[in-house]
């Protein structure tokens, strides 16, 4: 329960306690991202783990703890994570650091490298949908679409990428 909640409930003992708590949960949360910077995964999955421990409704901890597991090949925790990321905030990030293309572009990669072609291709649709000139998330979807061997649809992606890059030609 978030401490606005907790105070609108007559309790201020909880609403102070969870607002330490938020403080504590972001200074882990950078202290994560700082790790996940100089590739100290495990170390950065341990801050976020705790950070999610104490505010377990910050989508951004899921995002980065998930993105952690992708990077260590952990595709099945790196998907339950991105999936309560989408869950808790099915909008994106408002604070700039994500944005629902990325939510689902991310969920769509990790399905990818599972073998989950049909999941994946159904986030990669909503994430070009939601950021239709990103080159990454198309090149992932042409991807899936040449493993499939859905030619058609892999030169429709490679298209458009051109069209991005080069312009009408």
């Amino acid at each position: 329960m978030g401490w606005l909640k907790q105070l609108d409930q007559g309790n201020w003992r909880g609403a102070v306690a969870q607002l330490i708590a938020n403080s504590k949960a972001s200074r882990l949360f950078e202290r994560g991202k700082d790790y996940a910077r100089k590739d100290q995964r495990k170390r950065a999955i341990s801050a976020f783990d705790e950070a999610i421990r104490l505010n377990p409704e910050n989508a951004k901890c899921f995002w980065f703890r998930g993105y952690c597991y992708e990077e260590q090949g952990q595709f099945d925790r790196a998907i339950a994570d991105y999936s309560e990321a989408i869950r808790l905030d099915p909008n994106g990030d408002t604070n700039g650091i994500y944005g629902r293309g990325l939510l689902f572009g991310s969920r769509g990669k990790a399905y990818r490298r599972t073998g989950q072609f049909d999941a994946a291709v159904s986030d990669l649709n909503e994430a070009i949908r939601l950021e239709s000139e990103n080159l990454q998330l198309l090149e992932e979807r042409m991807k899936i679409h040449e493993a499939r061997g859905d030619h058609e649809s892999a030169r429709a992606d490679q298209k458009k990428i051109e069209t991005i890059k080069y312009g009408d030609y």
